[in-house]
């Protein structure tokens, strides 16, 4: 058996070009599988090499996209061929380019070649395909299978086995290890089979929308009764509250709120913020400051969204009105401390407001 091989966030990045927030973010979302060693408030995460996509594996031994297939390449037809030859070319004209340069690129292809058109999420999957699967990949397919519609159940049902788990990878991502699962176990041909949207389409027939949805979305975790399955300090609730009574700050009267962070096991305070304004996303960020500089970092971190109908203004009036603190405009900031933040209280977590 061949030994393990781990690789650290940057060269992971190198790999793949990714950013080293998306390589985090893919670890935590258990898309790459990974192990994290925890240096003060930051986590170290090694990932495992046989758990990255085929092409990036490729990459990394040095393997070149095979081109055993080059004879189908030569019999297909000119039609088929000149979408094949409009991806090879942007390939080689885009090579080196950031994100914005290859889009700024493409808007001037696309208006001078209004018959090869694409996108830049075209471009890449187009990439990826070239890169793990050869020249063949790029084939147009249309008429090419019109005589094989239908897809072999066995690998049906691998690509529902991918696509239908929580946090699962893209479909593109599914489509591309079950055509490296039928070309290691048979004599599959690259243009020959389905496309992704094939796939897609044959599972919208046997399943509705929502059940796709379901199968997909992170499972949640449940808290026992006594809190008996967790540890102290591994996940934290944070909650606002604002005073029923006026204060004076600096020459003015005011209703003051508070942030208090919690930990779940304990009931501790980690830290709070008390402030004179309205509550948002920076008072809440800046008590979860104070409770990671003497706790250090959290697993994960439950906001409890703010939504108060009876709202008292400076003046004491009470008023209607929505206060909202959603879960996307913390997640960057806190993404980089190395932990995760959601807004849907689970079920079993039963906690006592302050």
């Amino acid at each position: 058996m061949s030994k393990e091989v781990w690789l650290s966030v940057e060269e992971v990045c190198e790999l793949t070009g990714e950013v080293k927030e998306t390589v985090r973010r893919k670890c935590k979302r258990e898309e790459y599988t990974s192990i994290f060693k925890k240096e003060g408030k930051f986590k170290t995460y090694s990932i495992l090499l046989e758990s990255l996509p085929e092409n990036i594996k490729n990459k990394y031994y040095g393997i070149k996209a095979s081109a055993n297939h080059s004879k189908f390449y030569k019999n297909a037809p000119a039609w088929a061929k000149k979408q094949a030859q409009k991806y090879i070319t942007l390939f080689e004209q885009t090579k080196g380019m950031k994100h914005q340069e290859i889009v700024q690129f493409l808007k001037a292809w696309n208006k001078n070649h209004p018959d090869k058109k694409s996108s830049y999420s075209s471009l890449c999957r187009a990439k990826v395909k070239y890169e793990q699967f050869g020249e063949d990949a790029l084939l147009s397919q249309k008429g090419l299978n019109k005589n094989k519609y239908s897809i072999n159940p066995e690998y049906y049902e691998y690509y529902k086995n991918l696509y239908l788990s929580s946090e699962a990878p893209s479909a593109a991502s599914c489509w591309a290890s079950t055509l490296s699962y039928a070309l290691r176990t048979s004599r599959t041909k690259v243009p020959y089979f389905p496309c992704e949207k094939t796939f897609i389409r044959f599972l919208k027939k046997e399943m509705s929308d929502e059940a796709i949805k379901y199968a997909r979305a992170p499972k949640e975790f449940v808290f026992a009764k006594d809190y008996s399955n967790i540890n102290a300090n591994e996940y934290w609730y944070v909650e606002s509250y604002q005073f029923k009574f006026p204060i004076k700050f600096k020459n003015r009267t005011c209703y003051p709120w508070i942030t208090v962070v919690k930990d779940i096991k304990t009931s501790k305070w980690l830290g709070y913020f008390l402030y004179p304004d309205t509550v948002n996303i920076d008072h809440i960020t800046q008590a979860v400051y104070y409770a990671m500089t003497r706790y250090g970092t959290p697993k994960k971190i439950y906001l409890k969204t703010i939504n108060f109908s009876n709202y008292i203004n400076s003046v004491g009036r009470v008023i209607n009105t929505d206060i909202s603190c959603y879960e996307t405009s913390l997640y960057t900031r806190l993404l980089c401390a190395g932990t995760e933040i959601a807004c849907q209280i689970p079920q079993s977590l039963n906690i006592k407001s302050i």
